[in-house]
């Protein structure tokens, strides 16, 4: 398997609190085209956004040479539970460069390998009940109108049985609660838009691991967060970032998170995550004429407050102000302002203005050159992860 990161404390004893992380990028499916499947393609999006989450998790101290890790709020952090393992598939099938310049060769994401991989990930994660496991999926999925099934890269290879190469998705979580203690984030960046195929199946697909529906679940913290929902489509531009993935990493990227009880740092919980996703999503879609992609609904069990991320400052709120009608741009001006710090005016000649401010307490707003129109402010508690305001100019 494509191990590209073990911890020397974890090589050194298993047993030590972590997070594990999996990550697949399914692109290629090279013999998806030839069965005229729903008209499936191969995509570009998966493999580049494969590699954007492992370089987050990757660049953060846990796995950097000393002195070379980011910040938490560009890369991976959590003391409670440092970086353990990370594995990555790929497709197309290629070299995968770590943060610190280490060139290693990823394998296929057919469905053995991830299953393989998977039960893997399951086994170190039931070492230790305070352990994280993240699992991040983006390629092509499909539903039949209420379960979602991901198709590995090999889905099309045997013609005979295309859905051999996919998996149920909830019955793969449903069973993987029931083998650990540790808290459970699934990431899925792919479509479920409804598929006739798949419900004509007379054996619908299996779930990366076998278990009992009965029984309590070993663990009470899990969440698994979609790109979208139910019949709805997943978007991504041509050789670029999946917009759900580039979304998370945003919220990741120091935008989310509840201070701790007893201490200065802030929680990044499924919670956070799941609106600051849906804060960047919105955003990152303003100017899109096409088809809005839609966030698919959290499903959280437990009280969502198991950190997977910890920030060592308080989050971030990128907020853009914008003058109408936009004739007004060339002469208008934006500012942000608080106690602490003074006013930051940024002209709108180029465009609406973006502004990174702290969460907490702001006062906003626009004036012009030579007081060409009357300054108009306003004051806002800002606890979103970005949002944009638009002031009417009489």
């Amino acid at each position: 398997m494509t191990v590209i990161f073990e911890s020397e404390a974890y090589k050194q004893n298993t047993n030590i609190a972590a997070t594990h992380v999996l990550i697949i990028g399914c692109g290629e499916y090279p013999n998806l085209t030839m069965q005229e499947f729903g008209g499936l393609k191969s995509l570009t999006a998966p493999s580049i956004s494969a590699k954007a989450i492992a370089d987050w998790f990757l660049s953060g101290e846990d796995a950097m040479p000393i002195g070379k890790g980011l910040q938490s709020h560009e890369a991976f952090c959590n003391p409670a539970a440092p970086l353990g393992t990370l594995t990555i598939f790929m497709s197309p099938k290629n070299s995968y460069e770590t943060p610190w310049g280490a060139v290693i060769s990823t394998a296929r994401p057919t469905i053995a390998n991830i299953r393989i991989a998977y039960l893997e990930w399951l086994n170190r994660l039931a070492e230790n009940n305070e352990n994280r496991g993240v699992f991040y999926f983006c390629g092509h999925g499909v539903s039949n109108g209420i379960n979602q099934y991901l198709l590995a890269d090999d889905f099309g290879d045997d013609p005979s049985d295309l859905f051999a190469s996919a998996f149920h998705v909830s019955n793969t979580i449903h069973a993987s609660i029931r083998k650990t203690s540790a808290s459970l984030f699934f990431f899925i960046d792919a479509c479920m838009e409804f598929n006739e195929d798949l419900v004509q199946q007379i054996d619908e697909p299996k779930s990366l691991y076998n278990g009992p529906r009965k029984g309590v679940p070993k663990t009470r913290n899990w969440a698994v967060i979609r790109a979208t929902t139910t019949n709805r489509l997943a978007y991504a531009p041509k050789n670029g970032v999946a917009r759900f993935t580039d979304s998370l990493l945003c919220a990741l990227k120091g935008h989310c998170g509840t201070q701790q009880a007893m201490g200065s740092n802030f929680e990044v919980c499924a919670t956070h995550l799941r609106d600051a996703i849906a804060d960047f999503l919105v955003f990152s879609q303003r100017s899109i004429s096409g088809d809005q992609q839609v966030l698919g609904e959290a499903n959280i069990e437990g009280n969502g407050k198991i950190a997977m991320h910890v920030l060592k400052q308080r989050p971030l709120v990128l907020l853009e102000l914008d003058v109408d009608p936009e004739g007004y741009r060339p002469i208008a001006r934006a500012f942000t302002e608080n106690n602490l710090i003074g006013r930051d005016t940024r002209s709108l000649s180029n465009g609406p203005a973006r502004f990174l401010m702290h969460q907490g307490e702001w006062t906003y707003g626009t004036n012009a050159l030579n007081n060409e129109y009357v300054e108009q402010i306003t004051q806002g508690f800002f606890t979103g992860a970005a949002l944009s305001c638009c002031f009417k100019v009489p």
